[in-house]
């Protein structure tokens, strides 16, 4: 039995994120429904790994299907709108010559510098999350 001192520990939704990269320059993403831009993913599905969580979100948030090679990178927990998030983000290496953007306006191609990823984030809004994984890559 559980003592009534004891916390559950906390559930985390399981969210996955792919950033595509050459290792030189790295893709954003802006969302249609804020503008706020981010790394494309989404939702990790009961019984579903995070690897083919990113696999489905990439499909059908870009049509992209190119997934050859991709990595782990890094993990970040956070709270985003009142939920506990647990967000896995993989390297997608290579940048995709052919994308369809349906759930995002634009994509923005940077250079992997400090100082362009300065001027990037002082002029545009990143995600909380994102932008705890974008300050491991530099």
């Amino acid at each position: 039995m559980r003592r009534a001192n004891q916390s559950k520990q906390p559930q985390y939704l399981k969210v996955v994120c792919g950033l595509f990269t050459n290792g030189k320059q790295i893709l954003f993403f802006k969302k249609k429904e804020n503008g706020v831009y981010e790394f494309p993913g989404g939702k990790v599905e009961k019984n579903e790994s995070f690897k083919a969580a990113l696999v489905r979100e990439l499909e059908e948030e870009l049509d992209y299907m190119g997934l050859e090679k991709i990595t782990y990178f890094t993990s970040v927990r956070g709270l985003v709108r009142d939920h506990k998030i647990l967000l896995r983000a993989y390297k997608v290496h290579g940048l995709p010559k052919e994308i369809t953007l349906y759930e995002h306006s634009k994509v923005q191609k940077m250079n992997l510098t400090l100082s362009a990823l300065k001027r990037f984030l002082k002029t545009n809004k990143l995600g909380d999350l994102d932008h705890q994984i974008i300050l491991r890559l530099i």
